[in-house]
C-alpha cells in the first residue's frame, strides 16, 4: 500500500539539462499522487522553461553564494512543511540547505553519485545504479515503489511564443547551438564554420545559430565567415521559451554536451550531439544517443591512457583540444542521414 503524501517537494537549482531530466519524474509524481501539493524549488533563468507546467508550484530561489544569500533562501524554504522531499541536487552549495527543509521524509542520491558528502545531509538514499542521468532521477520513483516506461517532458509553449515563431517566416531550417558552458566542451570555430558551409552548400537548408548574449560574437564569426543569407544569428535574441519553439520546429538541432541539446530533445526535435567529456550513455540526449558523435573513449585513451572498463563510471575528460577528436565529416554524415530520413 502506497503512502498518501499530501505535500511533496523537490529541489534542483541548476543546470538546464538536469532540470529537463527531472521532468519525467515530476510527471510521474503528478500521476501517482494526483491530490498532492507538489512544490519544486528551482532558480532563474531555468524556471522560465518549466514554471507553467500544470499542477506543479515552482518556487524560484536565488542560488546561494554568500551568507546573506543562504539566510534569504533558508527563510523562504522554512515556510513549507513536506510529507516527502526529494533532494535531487547533490553538491555542497545545495547540500547545506537540506537540513533546513521541514520534511517527514527526505530522500537523496547514493554515496557514489551524491557529491560533497551528500549522503550526510539526507536520511535516505536511493540505491546506486550505472545508468543514464535521466534514469538516475527516475530512481526516486522506483525507490518509492512506482515505475512507468513512459517518458514525458510536456513543456508548455504559450500561444504568444507560437505566434512569435510564425512571424519569423523561417521556412525549413536546422539549429546549431555551438557553445557549451565549458570551453573545453566547445568544438573549434573553424570546425563549425566548415560544418555550416557544408550544410548550406550541400543541403541547401538554412542554419540558425543560437546561444546566449555571451555567445553572440562567436556565432557572428561563423555567420560572417560562411557569408551566406542561409545563415541567421539568433544568439542573444531569444529567451528560453522562444528557443524551445525554435528547436521544436527545426528539422534537427546540433549542439555539444550542453543544456540546450536536452531542451531540444525534450521538445521532440531530432538532435546531433558532440560528446567527448562523458559518454552519451550517461549524459547524452535521452533516447537519441545513436544520433550523437561519441568520442569519449578516444578522449579517455588519449588524455588518461585508459579504456572505459578501467575507470570509474562517470569519469570525466576535461582537456583543451579534446573536441578536435570529432571530425566535420563524421558530424555531417549524421546530419545528412537524419535530413534524408
Amino acid at each position: 500500500m502506497k503512502e498518501d503524501y499530501k505535500t511533496i517537494g523537490m529541489m534542483r537549482l541548476s543546470a538546464l539539462g538536469d532540470i529537463i531530466w527531472t521532468l519525467p519524474l515530476v510527471h510521474r509524481l503528478k500521476e501517482q499522487f494526483p491530490n498532492a501539493r507538489i512544490i519544486y524549488f528551482t532558480s532563474k533563468p531555468f524556471s522560465s522553461v518549466v514554471e507553467d507546467i500544470d499542477g506543479i508550484e515552482f518556487i524560484t530561489l536565488k542560488k546561494p553564494r554568500s551568507f546573506s544569500d543562504y539566510r534569504e533562501v533558508i527563510k523562504e524554504i522554512r515556510k513549507y512543511h513536506f510529507d516527502l522531499f526529494l533532494c535531487t541536487q547533490a553538491n555542497l552549495r545545495v547540500n547545506l540547505l537540506y537540513p533546513f527543509i521541514r520534511a517527514k521524509r527526505k530522500i537523496g542520491f547514493d554515496s557514489k553519485r551524491g557529491r560533497d558528502g551528500h549522503y550526510l545531509f539526507v536520511p535516505e538514499q536511493i540505491p546506486y545504479k550505472k545508468e543514464h542521468a535521466l534514469e538516475a532521477f527516475l530512481g526516486f520513483s522506483k525507490y518509492l515503489g512506482f515505475h512507468s516506461d513512459i517518458i514525458r517532458y510536456d513543456i508548455p509553449i504559450p500561444e504568444s511564443f507560437i505566434h512569435w515563431h510564425e512571424n519569423q517566416s523561417l521556412g525549413e531550417y536546422v539549429c546549431l547551438h555551438p557553445k557549451a558552458s565549458h570551453e573545453n566542451r566547445t568544438w573549434s570555430l573553424h570546425s563549425y564554420i566548415e560544418l555550416v558551409r557544408k550544410i548550406v552548400l550541400k543541403s541547401n537548408i538554412k542554419v540558425i545559430l543560437t546561444g546566449t548574449n555571451a555567445d553572440a560574437d562567436f556565432c557572428e564569426d561563423i555567420k560572417q565567415d560562411v557569408a551566406s543569407d542561409f545563415v541567421l544569428n539568433f544568439a542573444g535574441k531569444t529567451n528560453l521559451k522562444e528557443l524551445s519553439i525554435l528547436f521544436e520546429k527545426s528539422l534537427l538541432v546540433i549542439a555539444p554536451d550542453s543544456g540546450p541539446i536536452h531542451l531540444a530533445n525534450a521538445m521532440g526535435a531530432s538532435v546531433v550531439g558532440l560528446y567527448t567529456s562523458l559518454p552519451c550513455d550517461f549524459t547524452g540526449p535521452y533516447g537519441q544517443s545513436e544520433n550523437c558523435i561519441d568520442a569519449y573513449a578516444d578522449a579517455l585513451k588519449k588524455y588518461h591512457g585508459k579504456n572505459e572498463n578501467e575507470v570509474e563510471w562517470r569519469t570525466r575528460v576535461n582537456e583543451s583540444g579534446m573536441m578536435d577528436l570529432i571530425s566535420v565529416d563524421d558530424v555531417f554524415l549524421k546530419i545528412n542521414k537524419l535530413l534524408k530520413n
